[in-house]
């Protein structure tokens, strides 16, 4: 992991103007990069010159939620079905008795997962919200990042992608190797430094 600095341009010239400063300046070359960052909607695509990372929001994982839903769901509607099948029981014998704690255990059980899948997305919707509200995201634009370990190169970086006219000038861990932000991630809040 390395510390990175970068910044988002709206204009392609200034941020090439920036990377032949930051060259120019002693940063290295496979330890520079400049991508296009798009943001349609809520998606963000981010398009490198040699791969493409697609990040997308909303993608919850519903299973445990379902699952505990359709479990609670089905001892529920098991329970039902028992309380329906020993009301029945002396009218309607045992194997009609056996069908309907079947169908009480199934029906339960669908009824809770749709109910845990409809708890998940409500939360995870809330938490979308919040998450929108209290942190600034990224804006469409082209990116220059750069390696910069030490304090004396961040604030280095940092002030000549500002004097570019870079906005969101951001700090982050990871892997930038050949030209290449490896594990750059389009969907996290920004993470902006004060110049």
């Amino acid at each position: 992991m390395s510390n990175i600095i970068n910044g988002n341009f709206q204009d392609l010239n200034a941020a090439k103007r920036a990377i032949a400063d930051l060259l120019n300046t002693g940063f290295s070359a496979d330890r520079t990069s400049c991508f296009s960052v798009e943001i349609p909607g809520h998606n963000a695509v981010t398009y490198s010159s040699e791969a493409t990372v697609k990040a997308e929001d909303g993608q919850a994982n519903e299973v445990p939620e379902a699952a505990e839903g359709a479990l609670s769901g089905a001892a529920v509607g098991g329970a039902i079905g028992v309380a329906v099948a020993l009301a029945t029981l002396p009218v309607l014998g045992p194997i009609v008795t056996a069908t309907a704690v079947g169908v009480g255990a199934y029906g339960g059980s669908l009824y809770g997962a749709l109910g845990g899948m409809a708890a998940a997305r409500s939360e995870e919707t809330e938490a979308s919200i919040m998450a929108m509200q209290s942190a600034k995201h990224r804006q469409s634009g082209t990116l220059v990042a750069v390696v910069a370990n030490d304090a004396v190169l961040q604030d280095t970086a940092e002030r000549i992608l500002h004097a570019h006219g870079a906005h969101d000038i951001e700090r982050h861990d990871g892997t930038l190797q050949n030209g290449q932000w490896l594990d750059f991630n389009p969907n996290l809040p920004l993470q902006l430094v004060r110049i």
